[in-house]
């Protein structure tokens, strides 16, 4: 009999961590491209297991800032396609990774493009 919690991922869907959607969460399978890119995102801690959630996205392909290991972080769209990801099969809503403390709170980068939008 296997075990399973109401965290679990599913391996068979993987897909690049660009192509999750806002409020998505999948655990990091694998890096790969370019050496340098690797590093970097191995350094930043998208290594193997690592929860990830997707928070918002910029407009016009711009960056996506992601939830990992307990802090926000921004990448653009080729190098989160670097990023394989198993999805969370976490109903939307029942997120695995902790919510803000203050979701009313706006950041600045929301601010600002707010007020492109509305200016």
């Amino acid at each position: 009999m296997r075990h399973t919690n109401q965290n679990s991922f599913d391996r068979s869907e993987k897909r690049p961590l660009s192509a999750l959607g806002i409020g998505s969460a999948g655990r990091v399978l694998c890096v790969a491209g370019e050496r340098e890119c690797c590093r970097r995102l191995l350094e930043m801690g998208f290594c193997g297991g690592a929860v990830v959630e997707v928070i918002r996205r910029a407009a016009f392909g711009g960056p996506i800032e992601f939830r990992l290991r307990g802090y926000q972080l921004c990448l653009r769209d080729d190098q989160a396609q670097c990023i394989t990801v198993a999805l969370s099969k976490v109903p939307s809503g029942d997120s695995p990774i902790r919510m803000r403390k203050n979701p009313s709170r706006e950041t600045g980068f929301l601010r600002i493009l707010q007020r492109a939008v509305a200016g």
